[in-house]
C-alpha cells in the first residue's frame, strides 16, 4: 500500500480490502451493541456488573487503539480513492468508539 493510488486501481487489492472492512465492521458492530452485556446485567448483581464494565471498557479500549494505527488509515485511504461504499458506514460505526 505504499502508493494509495495505486492501489486504489487494483480491483482484486480493493476487493479484499473491502473484505477485511466487513469484518471489522461487524466485529465491532457485536462489541459497540453489548446485547449480551444487557442480558448478563439484568441477571446479576452490582458486583458481576462492575466486572461486566471493566471486559467491555477493555474491549472498547482495545478498538480504539487498533482504529488509532497508520496501517488502518492507509487502507481507509485506498478505499476512499477507490470510492469504496463500506468506508462511510466504517468510519460511522468507528466514531462511536
Amino acid at each position: 500500500l505504499s502508493d494509495a493510488t495505486i492501489a486504489s486501481k487494483n480491483k482484486d487489492l480493493v476487493q479484499r480490502l473491502e473484505s477485511t472492512l466487513l469484518h471489522w465492521t461487524k466485529q465491532i458492530k457485536e462489541v459497540v451493541s453489548g446485547s449480551e452485556n444487557t442480558q448478563q446485567l439484568e441477571a446479576s448483581g452490582p458486583i458481576e456488573e462492575i466486572e461486566l464494565w471493566g471486559r467491555r471498557d477493555k474491549d472498547l479500549s482495545g478498538i480504539k487503539r487498533q482504529l488509532e494505527q497508520p496501517r488502518l488509515k492507509e487502507i481507509i485511504n485506498v478505499l476512499q480513492l477507490a470510492k469504496s461504499s463500506y468506508v462511510t458506514n466504517f468510519q460511522s460505526l468507528a466514531s462511536m468508539i
